[in-house]
């Protein structure tokens, strides 16, 4: 998945903040749900800042123009060279030197190399397509805050070992 892509996706799910308690809020809220705070404000600019679709769609179809046209341009650069690499092998150490071993190893080995690049990028054509074909994951609200009121405790302390040494040390300056 390419970096343009999953920024846009990133900046159309992202939720809206409250500027005053900081809870997260749909950019369609008028008011925080937490504090009560008005988002009017702050929603247009967050709708403001964020990129269209249209503008969108349309870095996403020249992307892929490109990527398709330096593919094709890669594809035939190497095919070109693998053929004067063989041509080359067959010119020189074959028909020149007489080593058609040495020569149909030259060959194999370059064909092998040219073919395991070849794999290569068509595997990641591959990952990207199936990339594309998933569905985007829904939009999950986050979790609400919980908040404990300061009365209730919900633990019970731990008596401390020095409690009882230290009721002594209060009597005892009573009695002095």
């Amino acid at each position: 998945m390419s970096v343009l892509r999953i920024f846009s996706l990133r900046c159309l799910i992202k939720p809206m903040f409250c500027p005053n308690c900081g809870k997260a809020n749909s950019i369609d809220q008028k008011f925080c749900r937490s504090c009560g705070f008005n988002l009017e404000e702050t929603s247009r600019s967050v709708t403001q800042q964020q990129p269209t679709i249209a503008a969108n769609k349309a870095l996403t179809a020249r992307k892929e123009f490109i990527e398709k046209v330096l593919l094709t341009i890669c594809g035939v650069g190497l095919t070109i060279f693998v053929i004067i690499l063989i041509w080359l092998i067959v010119t020189d150490i074959i028909l020149g030197k007489g080593q058609i071993a040495g020569g149909i190893l030259g060959i194999a080995f370059i064909l092998g190399m040219a073919i395991s690049l070849v794999l290569i990028v068509y595997r990641q054509v591959l990952i990207d397509a199936a990339a594309k074909g998933r569905p985007a994951a829904p939009e999950t609200p986050l979790p609400e805050a919980q908040t404990r009121q300061l009365g209730e405790s919900t633990v019970e302390p731990i008596p401390s070992v020095t409690e009882p040494t230290t009721d002594l040390l209060i009597k005892e300056q009573r009695r002095n």
